[in-house]
């Protein structure tokens, strides 16, 4: 579900809507991880284990009571990928920086925003520190990722 939502600006940009897009593109690029999964119907979002049971609750009249009858033809169940929380929690935003083992990072809060730079890269600047961390350390492996305006106001 989170890949689907990034879309590509240019050749060599990404642009990201919600916290957890940009958590799924650092999770892949700097990180390697395997996210959790599930699965949850687009209506009520009731999370599965997998996609047999989702499918078999979907099918069950009494889990169709949740979902107003207008709405069921149009339910679907979407696979979702949970990353760590790399852009709003600080801990899981410094195992980026150890993941990268820069010899030189530089953290720098000037005035409301914050500025991250790791080695020799171009400083990346943003709201809170976790974001500005995970967006600089994206442009050191070679992702440009842009941000809606919002975005950091969700933390």
């Amino acid at each position: 579900m989170v890949a689907k939502m990034r879309k590509q600006v240019g050749a060599d940009e990404l642009h990201v809507r919600a916290l957890p897009e940009l958590d799924a593109l650092v999770g892949e690029y700097i990180m390697r991880e395997t996210p959790a999964v599930h699965w949850e119907d687009s209506y009520s979002h009731f999370q599965f284990e997998s996609l047999d049971e989702a499918i078999d609750a979907i099918r069950d009249p009494v889990f169709n009571e949740f979902i107003p009858i207008e709405k069921r033809s149009s339910t679907v169940i979407q696979e979702v990928k949970e990353f760590r929380p790399y852009s709003s929690q600080l801990g899981a935003a410094w195992t980026v920086i150890e993941q990268l083992g820069a010899e030189t990072i530089k953290i720098q809060r000037a005035g409301e925003r914050w500025r991250v730079a790791f080695g020799g890269n171009p400083e990346v600047e943003a709201e809170s520190p976790t974001v500005a961390i995970c967006l600089a350390a994206l442009k050191c492996r070679g992702v440009q990722v842009t941000c809606e305006q919002h975005l950091e106001l969700e933390i």
